[in-house]
């Protein structure tokens, strides 16, 4: 956006007003296999599109103590994200749903402590 909001790794999505979803299953391509919705359209010339969608990953109600309403994860091909949605109302009264995503957390491995390291207080000379 040129107001200068980053608005990486979140979204909105609003009501799918003139869209159907007309079809759905699975797809092999190339020996995998794929989940996908063909959506029905209507451009804004009038022309009708059925739209191929991939399902790129699930989401699941959260419980009602949490500050979002579903959550779960996404893979677009570059590895897999954390992903969160919030049902919220636009300033106008339309329904919305604010999206947000981060990658997992990495596992910070540590490197284990040596319990009997010699002590070196008095060596004046290590012999390599």
């Amino acid at each position: 956006m040129s107001d200068g909001y980053d608005n990486t790794n979140s979204g909105l999505l609003f009501p799918a007003n003139g869209s159907q979803v007309v079809r759905q299953g699975k797809i092999d391509i190339e020996g995998e296999e794929h989940n996908v919705i063909i959506v029905k359209c209507t451009t804004a010339k009038g022309n009708t599109v059925f739209e191929i969608h991939k399902q790129v990953g699930v989401m699941f109600e959260a419980d009602a103590d949490k500050d979002f309403d579903s959550q779960g994860s996404i893979d677009i091909g570059d590895g897999k994200m954390n992903v969160w949605a919030r049902k919220k109302t636009s300033a106008n009264g339309t329904p919305m749903t604010a999206i947000s995503m981060a990658r997992p957390k990495q596992e910070t491995q540590s490197i284990p402590m040596v319990a009997d390291t010699p002590d070196l207080d008095g060596v004046d000379d290590i012999p390599f």
